[in-house]
Parts: structure tokens; sequence; C-alpha cells
């Protein structure tokens, strides 16, 4: 799975975005991901089955739940939901994932990914969300420099 830079600019222009799998605990790499996106995105909705609000945001307990449905859905979770998530968000009406890990040697990986083609949702997987921020985080700005001098960013 490889990631097109033109897919995750329109990604990051949606005006509605679920970040599944948001932490509830403070230094999270999730809750760095939702506290750098939610200055940047017009509106991001948080889920977690097991918080009721995340920095003050509402959080919705699963992807079925979030009003309106959002254009697209980041999912910070462990690789075993991933097939499971990836098949509500379809359900739900999400037409864009983005799948932070690319575990391309797992079934449930390659299965989710299948499914998202057959469903024609657009499948980001692999890649930090936070690196195509403007203005981001140092460390992540160092990041897609990185990966522009070894030929590895998106193009």
């Amino acid at each position: 799975m490889t990631a097109c830079k033109a897919d995750i600019d329109r990604f990051l222009s949606l005006p509605h975005i679920a970040l599944i799998g948001v932490s509830r605990k403070q230094g999270q790499y999730s809750r760095t991901v939702f506290q750098e996106l939610r200055k940047a995105t017009a509106a991001l909705t948080p889920v977690n089955p097991n918080a009721r609000e995340i920095d003050g945001a509402p959080c919705s307990a699963s992807i079925a739940d979030v009003r309106p449905t959002p254009g697209g859905a980041i999912l910070l979770i462990h690789a075993g939901a991933v097939l499971q998530t990836v098949r509500d968000c379809i359900r739900a009406g999400v037409r864009m994932i983005w799948l932070r890990q690319a575990e391309s040697t797992s079934e449930a990986h390659r299965q989710a990914a299948e499914e998202c083609r057959q469903a024609g949702v657009v499948l980001i997987a692999g890649e930090c969300p936070l690196m195509f921020l403007d203005g981001g985080h140092w460390i992540h700005r160092l990041h897609g420099g990185l990966r522009k001098l070894t030929c590895s960013y998106p193009a």
C-alpha cells in the first residue's frame, strides 16, 4: 500500500475527520495526533468507547455515532481491531480511511485494504499524518524532510 500525496492533501482538507483510537492519556501518540490535527482541521471528532470527552471535545463511542458522518477517519488502533473498524467506517459512509500502520504482512490489513478497494474508499496507509501538517512540530517536519531526501516521500 503506497500513499499518494494528492490523496493525503485531499484527506487533510476534508471538512470533518474522525480520529478513532484517541488515548485518554496525555503524552500518547494518538493524543498528540489529536491535538495537532485539531489546530489544522475544521472539525475533528475523537472516537474512543471509554471516553466521554478528550481535551474538552465531545468523544463518540464508535464511528456509527459520529454526526454528521465524517469524510475521513484516521485509525490509531491495535492491529486486531483494524478489519472490523474499517468495516464499521465503510458501513457508516466514510469515504477516506487513514491507517497509521501499514502492516502489509498482516492478513487483517490486506483484507481491510481489499474491502476499501471494493467499496471505493480511498485508503492511506503507513504514513504519519503529522508529517504532512504545515507548521507541525519540528520532529515531524524533519521526518518529512528526511523522507524527501531519501526519495521515500509520497509522490
